[in-house]
């Protein structure tokens, strides 16, 4: 938490850099509002802060109809330092019942307290409730879909929930933003919220000479994906609306059950969770980073949308360029693409094979190297049996050591996979030639292990500093 008086001039001054890192909540009328809030904020002899939304409903407060906190960027899944906090938060937005959540709450209990403000149970109804109200207030869908989707067993359940937390009946004053294009699935349109400074069109432009012929698509505005969650096809479409801070999410899909994940999947994508001022602070005074810095503050860390996708794109882009591994790619994902009825545009028409796809698949008939079509096998036979975890919260050292372990995977790979893959904050690959470049002096080059060493300065975001070295 920052101190009241840091806490008292970003609400006053309604400072963006703040919104969803405190929250300000009113002692007289029993209401919390992000920083940004557009209304009057009460006298400081009033105003008490927290670090979560979900501490402030603990508390006894309810959220600010005008503001809407369900609306601020995230916080913890991408800056809680403590790997087990970061796993129990994806699982919740992920979906996972309550009664999944029990042995986490255990094991994390207290330290999910001490980094969040609130109980696992607690932050897990907050959340349901954020979902929620987000989709009720953005979209026309129907009460019971809406319990559906956010995992309440009954509209009336939902119904009750929503009344008792913000103390009135909200259902009649939704204002559902219109969907853009149709084409046969179902349209929800979600703005997805982000702090400044944010350079999107870094993020796009990574995505745009990466796209996967078939399956992503981009050009100097949006961004557009296929893709298949829980056996379910759809598409989405990202665009950038910087005066609302926000991307605007249009998503296709028949599969309710999923749509808060793809939410957090595009949040993740796009770094959005991200805190500029921690990083400011962390990396603006470096000796070696901090020029870098200054010049690029919006940085963030593009990240796959699905981690074993990413897997195969590392292994493939061994020792050849971008635009190589990307052809090939596209030759994978037309040869074993799943099959799906995706009702897409042509650009997008295919959903990218999983491991089961590819676990027995003939690589080498689409250019690759025997090397790299038997290691592709490889971690995808691991992922299937779950001897490799590629989960975006995942134990790093754990993983590095079970993910080198497959013949073909060296520490390169394994760091990229973590890094640009599973969105790990603190991976650095540091054998890649950029980043070797860029920290060796002249005349002489300096080695992997001295690169690791060097590194060691900028834990636990070292993923951030080698982003900020390949733009040296």
């Amino acid at each position: 938490m920052f101190s009241d008086k840091v806490c008292r001039r970003a609400r006053i001054n309604r400072d963006s850099r703040f919104d969803g890192l405190f929250y300000s909540a009113a002692t007289t009328t029993k209401v919390y509002c992000r920083p940004i809030c557009p209304g009057t904020p009460p006298l400081e002899g009033n105003a008490t802060y927290f670090s979560s939304s979900a501490a402030a409903r603990a508390a006894g407060y309810r959220p600010c109809l005008r503001c809407r906190p369900e609306l601020a960027p995230g916080n913890w899944m991408r800056n809680a330092v403590d790997w087990r906090v970061r796993h129990v938060l994806e699982r919740i937005h992920q979906g996972a019942p309550a009664a999944a959540l029990t042995a986490a709450e255990r094991t994390s209990g207290a330290a999910f307290r001490n980094v969040v403000g609130a109980s696992v149970t607690q932050y897990q109804l907050a959340h349901r409730l954020d979902c929620a109200k987000m989709l009720l207030s953005d979209t026309a869908l129907e009460l019971s879909r809406v319990a559906t989707a956010t995992g309440f067993s009954s509209p009336r359940q939902l119904q009750k929930a929503v009344t008792r937390l913000y103390g009135r009946d909200i259902f009649a004053s939704r204002k559902p933003l219109p969907p853009g294009q149709r084409d046969g699935l179902p349209a929800y349109t979600l703005m997805v919220h982000y702090r400044p400074p944010f350079d999107w069109g870094g993020c796009l432009e990574y995505f745009r000479k990466r796209a996967i012929a078939g399956v992503e698509w981009a050009d100097g505005e949006t961004y557009r994906r296929s893709f298949q969650i829980d056996g379910h096809p759809g598409w989405f479409s990202l665009q950038h609306v910087p005066d609302r801070r926000a991307l605007r999410l249009e998503v296709h899909t028949d599969a309710l059950s999923g749509l808060m994940q793809i939410v957090m999947r595009i949040r993740r994508m796009f770094d959005l969770d991200a805190d500029p001022l921690m990083l400011d602070a962390f990396f603006r005074n470096d000796r070696l980073l901090g020029k870098l810095w200054k010049k690029h503050r919006g940085l963030r860390v593009p990240v796959g949308w699905d981690a074993f996708e990413f897997s195969v794109r590392a292994v493939v882009g061994q020792l050849i360029s971008v635009r190589a591994a990307t052809v090939l790619m596209g030759k994978i994902a037309g040869a074993f693409s799943e099959e799906t009825t995706l009702q897409a545009p042509r650009e997008i028409g295919r959903v990218f094979p999983g491991p089961s796809r590819l676990q027995d698949a003939d690589l080498q008939s689409c250019g690759l190297t025997q090397n790299k079509a038997a290691a592709i096998r490889a971690i995808a036979r691991a992922t299937l049996q779950g001897t490799l975890v590629l989960g975006s919260t995942a134990d790093l050292k754990p993983y590095l050591q079970q993910c080198t372990a497959l013949r073909g995977i060296g520490d390169w790979t394994a760091q990229t996979i973590a890094m640009r893959g599973m969105g790990h904050p603190d991976a650095f690959p540091a054998g890649d030639l950029g980043i070797v470049k860029a920290l060796s002096t002249e005349g002489r080059r300096l080695k992997p292990a001295e690169v690791h060493k060097t590194a060691e300065r900028w834990w636990p975001w070292r993923a951030y500093a080698a982003m900020l070295l390949w733009r040296k």
